[in-house]
């Protein structure tokens, strides 16, 4: 995949969510439940951080100038990643915080 080559962001977030599945599953061992919330809004991260990446690259090559409308594609771009990766923290924090008996 050439974005794994290209695209440190999402070769950190592929490098980082597999180590916070791991040690998460090691230190705590997580229901079903709780592994597939993690691993959907995990992916829901990739997913963001692809197609951001894919827009960027795109609007790059087609309008290379600077313009406000591509500015403004590119932070709802980056925007919709920041979403998903707020979405996945406070999941995998509800997890933990489960385990430590502070959950309602």
């Amino acid at each position: 995949m050439a974005t794994t080559k290209r695209d440190l962001s999402f070769r950190l977030e592929i490098f980082g969510g597999f180590l916070l599945v791991l040690i998460l599953g090691w230190l705590w061992p997580v229901s079903q439940v709780e592994l597939f919330a993690i691993l959907i809004t995990y992916g829901l991260v990739l997913v963001a951080e692809l197609t951001n990446t894919a827009l960027e690259a795109a609007l790059d090559k087609l309008h290379p100038e600077q313009h406000e409308s591509i500015r403004i594609s590119k932070d709802a771009a980056a925007g919709a990643v920041l979403i998903a990766v707020c979405l996945n923290v406070t999941v995998v924090a509800l997890v933990i915080l489960a385990r430590f008996g502070v959950s309602q």
